[in-house]
């Protein structure tokens, strides 16, 4: 958890505009000019335009002198209109009094992308595919779980800096599958028949390295790297589940598991799955977050300081979410919100064991006395 906090970053998810009906009214000194104030209207309420458009198109669009400013009303029509895109529309009611006219649309907009990721409160991302060794099966098992991963993130590709709240960059370390032949055959010395076979032997790894970088000021927010080994010829797997690692590992630094509900009553608590995969009886411990940590020079925030409250263990795990019993502290003192973490299992070191010392076999002389002989 030491990294958990030294990021405020989301990622992955393609994002793409989508059609809306909007029904928008507009005003003018003709139906024209108030069929383009009720578009723009219509632009706005989808786009989450800020301007105020029929404040600013009725005082544009009122007759002067007998004469309307057409160039200055259609000027404004287009800074308003350039946020979003009207595929169709329709009139559905019009009225003309006294050189004032109404209309009302029904306009089919096309939601920017922007408005799309605004209206979902999700953090933006660009993922910088790299290219090198099964580079394609990994970019595209990486983009699919940031896809899949419970709707925080928002991928968009070919993002300028202003799209975007950081890009990560990917470099290939290792790929690579080594063979080698191991001769298991032997030979009866009394039958000549050969038992066993010759088998081939594999060791395969894919590793690779990795930057988080802040969209607004370049700056490498987290570096690291992750990979995958396997004792068989299965690298395209590999590189899938060494993309799954880099995902993961981001992920709980941006978004820490937290704890959604609390039930007291049957000393369990809730927690988003985020597209994780959990085990029953899997350990997790609960921590809370206290102070800030400082960089003595900068005086950036570099982290927070997490106190440990308690463990659980997992119960049950739905689609979306997962349960776990408390097991080693007072459930009232857990609140949600608070991050939990999974237990890594420590791996046991097995130790080899010594090979004995050979026993030296001394000859004896054995006297059969039934047949007055000797065996040797």
């Amino acid at each position: 958890m030491n990294k958990l906090f030294l990021l405020l970053l989301i990622l992955p998810a393609i994002v793409s505009a989508k059609l809306v009906d909007v029904e928008a009214t507009g005003y003018g000194v003709s139906i024209s000019a108030a069929t383009d104030d009720a578009l723009v209207a219509a632009v706005k309420q989808t786009n989450n335009t800020t301007i105020n458009v029929n404040q600013k198109s009725v005082s544009t669009l009122l007759k002067e002198n007998g004469t309307t400013d057409l160039s200055k009303a259609t000027g404004k029509t287009f800074d308003l209109a350039a946020n979003g895109v009207i595929k169709e529309y329709r009139i559905v009611e019009s009225e003309c009094d006294d050189g004032k006219c109404f209309v009302k649309v029904v306009a089919v907009v096309k939601e920017s992308k922007e408005t799309v990721i605004e209206n979902l409160n999700r953090k933006k991302i660009s993922i910088k595919k790299f290219k090198g060794k099964l580079s394609d099966n990994f970019n595209a098992a990486l983009e699919q779980s940031f896809t899949r991963g419970g709707g925080k993130f928002a991928v968009i590709e070919n993002a300028v800096d202003e799209q975007m709240d950081y890009l990560i960059e990917l470099t290939l370390k290792k790929a690579n599958t080594n063979s080698w032949k191991v001769d298991n055959r032997k030979t009866d010395p009394l039958t000549n028949k050969v038992t066993g076979s010759i088998k081939t032997k594999y060791s395969s790894i894919y590793e690779v390295n990795y930057r988080v970088i802040s969209g607004a000021t370049g700056q490498v927010k987290y570096a690291s790297s992750k990979k995958s080994t396997s004792s068989r010829n299965n690298l395209s797997l590999l590189a899938k589940l060494t993309a799954n690692k880099v995902y993961e590992d981001i992920t709980d630094a941006v978004f820490p598991m937290r704890i959604a509900a609390v039930y007291p009553e049957v000393n369990e608590i809730a927690i988003p799955t985020d597209g994780k995969i959990f085990v029953l009886g899997q350990k997790l411990k609960i921590t809370t977050v206290g102070n800030k940590v400082r960089d003595p020079y900068t005086k950036e925030v570099i982290g927070y300081q997490t106190v440990k409250v308690g463990e659980a263990k997992v119960s049950r795990i739905d689609r979306k979410v997962l349960y776990a019993t408390v097991t080693t502290s007072n459930v009232e003192s857990i609140q949600p919100t608070m991050i939990v973490e999974v237990i890594k299992s420590k791996q046991k070191i097995v130790k080899k064991a010594k090979k004995p010392k050979p026993v030296e076999v001394k000859e004896e002389s054995i006297v059969d006395s039934s047949h007055g002989g000797i065996i040797l």
